[in-house]
Order: C-alpha cells, then structure tokens, then sequence
C-alpha cells in the first residue's frame, strides 16, 4: 500500500450505492493498481493497493476477517 498524489487523474471514482450519511470511502480501478479515498475529501491522500493486495482484501471481507469483534454482553 501507499498513498500519494501522483494519481492519474483520468480515474472513475465511484463508491457503494448502500453510502449514505457522507462517511464513505472510493474506489477506482487502474490499469494495475486500486485507489481508495475519503469521498469527503476528493484532494486528500490517495491509498493505493496492488491488485494480489485488493484480492486478498476482498476475500477477507467475504470471509469475515474484519467484522466487529463480539463480545459477550452478559
């Protein structure tokens, strides 16, 4: 991962249809790379992944690897 402003500005950025309430984050697919914002803050640093790293992402959230812990609550 890493993040900067060297970014190509053609990228299509778009963001889940479910965003609601302005605290979401966009996505946008480069020829090799994937690039993940703060859709408040379309000049603010840029997080860029490999596609193997954006795969392995996925597959973990499909998995569940990082859903909210549970506790027990009594």
């Amino acid at each position: 991962m890493a993040s900067g402003s060297s970014d190509p500005a053609e990228l299509i950025w778009r963001k889940s249809s479910a965003s609601v309430g302005g605290e979401c984050v966009e996505v946008a697919f480069g020829p090799n790379l994937v690039y993940v914002r703060d859709s408040n803050d379309e000049n603010g640093p840029v997080l860029r992944f490999s596609r193997p790293d954006w795969v392995a992402f996925i597959a973990g959230v499909r998995l569940g690897e990082f859903d909210w812990p549970k506790t027990n609550s009594g």
